[in-house]
């Protein structure tokens, strides 16, 4: 997406498809403090905090990375794709707060931390 945006083409982003994006470098946290607790098995859902649609993200990291790209929301059903997608694929972490664990910050937060650290390396797209 930056690098679209830094291409200037317009971005056109579905509006109508949910998910709970989450920060690679927080799941790892999250997966370390996890098994050092030595939790029963199961399955966890390991997410930052909240959910958004597509368009809502991408509208976010334009912003907290100050571009302006032409973005604009479409439908879903306006981007045919012969990939079935669900309308939401949000997951709602349950579990670690039984453990005693913190849950991941939320995922505003966590694309501000990611745009910081790709800012210290020098990444350009």
């Amino acid at each position: 997406m930056l690098g679209l945006a830094r291409e200037g083409k317009p971005i056109r982003v579905v509006d109508d498809q949910f998910v709970s994006p989450t920060y690679t470098r927080d799941l790892a946290d999250a997966v370390a403090r996890l098994l050092a607790v030595d939790p029963p098995g199961g399955v966890y859902h390991l997410t930052n905090g909240g959910a958004c649609s597509f368009f809502e993200f991408a509208h976010t990291l334009f912003t907290q990375a100050g571009l302006r790209p032409d973005l604009a929301s479409v439908k879903r059903a306006d981007r045919p794709s012969k990939a079935r997608r669900a309308a939401s694929s949000l997951l709602r972490d349950t579990r670690l707060a039984g453990l005693g664990l913190p849950p991941l910050r939320p995922w505003p937060e966590a694309l501000r931390a990611y745009l910081a650290e790709r800012a210290s390396r020098g990444a350009s797209s």
